[in-house]
């Protein structure tokens, strides 16, 4: 048992290179840290173990099923050039609700260590996706009678991941049956975007007043970097979009963002070089690259450069002209904007009018907004725009509400009434 204030925060994915949902955890992490509380972080791993960490106790729950491995925080994992298996994938979604995670999710419900370590703890905190990690959460509340704390990072049944809760279904019926059981439940729910709350208050008028927005942050790293620069060693403008497409949500096709980019480089003259970074599947590529010699003819270079660690990412993004970013859903809003937006430079939106990302992006001067829906030829001006101010000078502003600063004190408001 720990003495004093103690969070526990159930995160299966926790430690994993390239996994997004990282960058949450350690920040409420260092939040609570700050607020006096010391954290109990749950993961999944090859074994079970407990270890003291500086910000608290880290319990490691084995993982049957071998869904997480044990790596070095630095560590890059590189995308097997095996297609994934969409019959191996549909297999597991049948077989497991909500998903294959919920086999580690019973078992670390019930692990001793864990509920030793978290004894006398102020709350529970799961963080999605998956949206297993939420099912172990819930039940250790029912266990204990501590308080439990929802953290969505993404809609469960508004706007899924999965595709195939879009429509009505056996499937969708049950999991609606855990989220509505799971939520109730829940003493406070965070979401990342005012219409992820719009769409899940929605559905759920009476749970309104203990859902709560609390938007990503900008990297706290950026305070110790150099201003960001304009690159003047070079005629060749760069471009660069980080992390993946298709891999992160199905809508989110390369095509999308690629065409536009290929029409203007077709009337544009001048050089340019477009980097991909990020773990890119086999079908994102497959995908991205018919469109490479028809950029060449263009003189403009597709480069595809996989991961990177994060630090490295925060330092390059401080190098380049403009930034890309595609987001084909209404609701979400992609965490990379937020390391973008700090770097001052031209972003190319390319989203629908309306979104939670268009919402955002329009107040910002530095943001070329690519209606997904919109005619051509505005279209077609957008993207221009864009190139042109990627060449020159912009001002740019990072809007305070995005600041560690003040989604902290959202989050320690919510989680220090409970």
């Amino acid at each position: 048992m720990i003495k004093g204030k103690v969070a526990v925060i159930i995160a299966p994915f926790w430690g994993q290179p390239g996994n997004v949902g990282n960058n949450r955890i350690d920040r409420f992490i260092r939040w609570l840290n700050a607020a006096n509380y010391s954290v109990v972080v749950v993961k999944a791993a090859r074994k079970n173990r407990t270890e003291k960490k500086n910000w608290g106790v880290e319990v490691s729950v084995r993982d049957p099923l071998g869904l997480y491995r044990d790596v070095n925080s630095n560590e890059v994992i590189v995308q097997s050039p095996r297609k994934p298996s969409k019959v191996r994938r549909s297999l597991a979604y049948l077989f497991f609700n909500p998903d294959p995670g919920v086999v580690w999710a019973r078992i670390a419900a019930r692990n001793s260590g864990v509920l030793e370590v978290m004894e006398g703890a102020s709350f529970i905190l799961s963080s999605s996706p998956p949206e297993s990690a939420h099912i172990c959460a819930f039940l250790l509340s029912k266990k204990t009678r501590i308080p439990l704390v929802i953290d969505m990072r993404d809609g469960w049944l508004d706007e899924p991941l999965k595709p195939f809760l879009s429509k009505p279904s056996v499937r969708r019926w049950l999991e609606s049956r855990h989220e509505r059981k799971i939520l109730s439940d829940a003493a406070a729910v965070f979401v990342t975007s005012d219409t992820w709350k719009l769409l899940l208050c929605k559905r759920f008028p009476h749970m309104s007043s203990k859902i709560n927005v609390l938007t990503n942050s900008y990297p706290h790293t950026l305070s110790k970097m150099n201003p960001s620069v304009r690159r003047t060693d070079s005629n060749q403008l760069v471009f660069v979009h980080t992390g993946r497409f298709i891999g992160s949500r199905s809508t989110q096709s390369p095509e999308i963002l690629l065409s536009p980019l290929l029409n203007a480089a077709q009337k544009l003259t001048g050089s340019a070089m477009v980097r991909f970074i990020g773990d890119l599947s086999t079908d994102e590529i497959e995908r991205i690259n018919p469109y490479r010699i028809e950029f060449e003819e263009n003189n403009w270079l597709l480069t595809l450069e996989g991961p990177i660690v994060r630090a490295e990412i925060i330092s390059m993004l401080n190098s380049v002209d403009g930034f890309l970013l595609l987001c084909a859903s209404y609701a979400a809003i992609p965490s990379k904007l937020f390391e973008y937006i700090p770097e001052k430079k031209p972003i190319l939106v390319v989203t629908y009018v309306g979104s939670a990302t268009w919402n955002i992006c329009k107040k910002l001067p530095q943001s070329f907004l690519f209606d997904i829906l919109g005619d051509a030829e505005s279209s077609d001006k957008v993207v221009r725009d864009f190139i042109t101010a990627s060449s020159g000078f912009l001002s740019g502003i990072s809007p305070v509400e995005y600041s560690e600063e003040y989604t902290s004190r959202i989050f320690l408001r919510c989680v220090d009434f409970i």
